[in-house]
């Protein structure tokens, strides 16, 4: 088993969906070595679920800074 096949096997799918919400960029990260390393079906495919929703997270956060979004909290003009 890879490193991180127990947490992606034994880990409820909601809170897999949390972290890749809440943890963007990290979730995307450990979610890739999980599926490129792991050996387990399950673990596998759940770490596919959460490295699509991490890297959709992480896309929307940096669209987002490009857009502009949070020039007024940054002080930028309006």
């Amino acid at each position: 088993m890879g490193p991180l096949d127990g947490m992606y096997k034994n880990t409820n799918i909601v809170v897999l969906i949390l972290f890749g919400l809440c943890c963007g960029l990290i979730a995307f990260v450990l979610s890739l070595v999980a599926y490129l390393t792991g050996k387990d079906p399950k673990a596998k495919s759940n770490a596919l679920v959460v490295l699509i929703i991490g890297a959709i997270t992480s896309a929307s956060w940096i669209a987002l800074q490009f857009a502009g979004i949070f020039a007024g909290a940054a002080g930028g003009n309006r």
